[in-house]
C-alpha cells in the first residue's frame, strides 16, 4: 500500500469519476483503475460500487475515506510544522549598513516592500569600517562601494549607481548630446557640505581631482536651503541613479548622464557566509532583484 494509491483513492471518493479523477492526477485511467484494484486487493474488500456511470464508495470504503482524509489533514499538518521550523531559523531582524546613504535606502526600501514582516534596521558606514562591521557582528549586510575580498565573507556586485548632473533646460550643458566630467571646468555647481559621512561625496571629489576638472562648487552647509536652490535656481547640482528618487528636481531642468566610465559606482553585497541561511530571505528577494535587473 503506498500513499499515492491512498491519495488516488480520496480523489476517486470526491469526484465519483474516474476518468475526471485521471485528469486531475495527470494519470491514465487504465493505470488509475489497476491502482486502486490493487488497493482492493491488498485491503481484501470492494470501495466502489458503479451506479449509473458513477462510482459510489461501498461500506468499506467509506470506512477507509476516514482515515485516508485523516491522513491527508496529517500531512497538511507536517508540512506546516516543517514549513515554521524553517521559517524560525530565518532572520526577523536585519541590520544595513552602507557607506552611501542613497544606496541603503534604495535597497532596504525595495526589500521592505517585499517582507514587511522582517524589522530592518540601516545606519551610514565609513567604507573602511565595513568589513570589520561585519566580521563583529555588529550588522548583518552591507551596501559597499567596494569590493571587499576576506574568506568569510561573501560579496557580490549587484549593479552601478551612476553619477547624474541636474541642469536648467537653458544651461549650456543641457545642450550637450555627450556629456563629460571634464565639461564641468569652471562651472558653478551647487554642493552641499554637511556633518554627514559620504561615500560619493569623497569619490566624487577624488575622481574630479584625478581627472583634472575644476568646478566652481557654490557650497551651502544648510541641507533645506540646498534643495531649494536645486530645485529653483540656475545652478546646476549632482545626484545618482538612487538618489535622484529622494530629491525633487524642479520645473524646466534636466537630468544628463556622464559618459565617463568612472562615474558608475559599483555596488555589493556583502554578508557573513555563515549567515546565508539566516539572511536567506534577503538573499532569495535579492537573486531575484538581479534576475528582473538582468532581464531589463
Amino acid at each position: 500500500m503506498e500513499l499515492t494509491q491512498l491519495m488516488q483513492f480520496k480523489e476517486i471518493a470526491e469526484t465519483g469519476n474516474m476518468t475526471k479523477s485521471a485528469d486531475l492526477l495527470y494519470v491514465s485511467q487504465p493505470a488509475l483503475s489497476r491502482a486502486i484494484k490493487n488497493l482492493e486487493l491488498e485491503l481484501g474488500v470492494s470501495l466502489f460500487d458503479r451506479v449509473n456511470r458513477s462510482l459510489i464508495l461501498t461500506e468499506s470504503g467509506r470506512i477507509v475515506l476516514k482515515y485516508v482524509n485523516r491522513i491527508a489533514d496529517e500531512l497538511i499538518e507536517m508540512r506546516n510544522a516543517v514549513e515554521k521550523s524553517e521559517r524560525s531559523k530565518y532572520a526577523k531582524k536585519i541590520r544595513f549598513c552602507s557607506s552611501a546613504s542613497s544606496a541603503l535606502r534604495h535597497y532596504t526600501l525595495l526589500f521592505a516592500m517585499h517582507r514587511p514582516d522582517i524589522e530592518l534596521t540601516s545606519e551610514v558606514q565609513y567604507q573602511d569600517r565595513i568589513e570589520k562591521a561585519l566580521l563583529n557582528n555588529l550588522v548583518d549586510v552591507a551596501i559597499s562601494m567596494e569590493s571587499i575580498s576576506h574568506p568569510e565573507l561573501s560579496c557580490t556586485q549587484v549593479e552601478e549607481d551612476s553619477l547624474m548632473l541636474i541642469v536648467p533646460e537653458e544651461h549650456p550643458l543641457a545642450f550637450k548630446t555627450v556629456l563629460e566630467l571634464k565639461d564641468l571646468d569652471n562651472t558653478d555647481i551647487l554642493r552641499l557640505i554637511d556633518d554627514h559621512y559620504s561615500y560619493l561625496n569623497e569619490y566624487l571629489t577624488s575622481l574630479l581631482k584625478r581627472k583634472g576638472v575644476k568646478p566652481s562648487f557654490i557650497i551651502q552647509y544648510d541641507e533645506k536651503l540646498y534643495h531649494f536652490l536645486a530645485s529653483t535656481s540656475n545652478y546646476t547640482c549632482f545626484t545618482s541613479t538612487f538618489g535622484i528618487s529622494n530629491i525633487t528636481i524642479g520645473e524646466n531642468r534636466t537630468v544628463l548622464k556622464f559618459s565617463d566610465e568612472e562615474a558608475n559606482v559599483p555596488q555589493y553585497v556583502v554578508y557573513l557566509k555563515k549567515k546565508y541561511q539566516y539572511l536567506f530571505p534577503f538573499i532569495e528577494w535579492l537573486d531575484s532583484y538581479c534576475e528582473r535587473l538582468t532581464v531589463s
